[in-house]
Parts: structure tokens; sequence; C-alpha cells
């Protein structure tokens, strides 16, 4: 994603955009949300195998804006961009959340249904 970023905000121009085999729907998601906000078509992507041999008149390879290792922090920028993708507007957020033991195993709530009646 900080690829991505990095190459939208760098205004080149090209073709298409390789991208390694996703293999999670989470990835698969994410990365949807990411081209959404970014306004990159999907029919820019061009989704590679990791034995794939691609042949290019020119070819831009972002480099790795951050090496991550656990314990390090994230660039300021990074953070910044994730946050505006990723945390919609939470001024109508709720100041708690209630979780309920209802299918819990253990520690039940006896009267669970009077409180959510009243929360």
């Amino acid at each position: 994603m900080p690829r991505l970023i990095i190459l939208k905000e760098s205004a080149l121009e090209y073709d298409r955009i390789y991208i390694n085999n996703l293999k999670y729907s989470w990835q698969i998601r994410s990365l949807e949300i990411v081209l959404n906000y970014l306004n990159i078509p999907e029919d820019k992507l061009f989704v590679v195998n990791s034995d794939c041999i691609i042949q290019a008149t020119r070819l831009i390879v972002p480099s790795v804006p951050f090496i991550p290792v656990k314990g390090t922090p994230l660039p300021l920028w990074l953070k910044k961009d994730l946050r505006n993708i990723f945390i919609k507007d939470n001024s109508k957020a709720y100041d708690k959340i209630y979780i309920s033991r209802k299918y819990a195993s253990t520690r039940k709530i006896v009267n669970e249904e009077e409180l959510i009646e009243k929360i």
C-alpha cells in the first residue's frame, strides 16, 4: 500500500500496476479500499504469480519506503495516509460499547437482556 501511495503522489503515467498474487480475502478487500481512495481503476491492476516473467519497455518500481521491523514505528506520512484510507469519520462514534456474553461459555451475564434494554 505505501508503494501505491507513492506512485499516486508521483503523478507518473503508467499503463499497469503489477501486484503479487493475493492469497487472503482481507488483502483483496484492503486493496479495493486503497484503490478506491487513490482513484486508481481496477483495470490498471495486473495480479501476477511469483513465477511470472514480465517484459516491458519501461518499468517503474517504487522502492520500499520503510523497512518494517517489529517495534519500529511507521513513518508519520504513512500513518496519516492509512488513517485517512481506513478510518472513517468517527464523530458519530459512541463513547462506550457493550460486548454481549450471550454466546460465551463462561462468565455469562444473568440479566443481559434487561441490561441491553437499559443501554
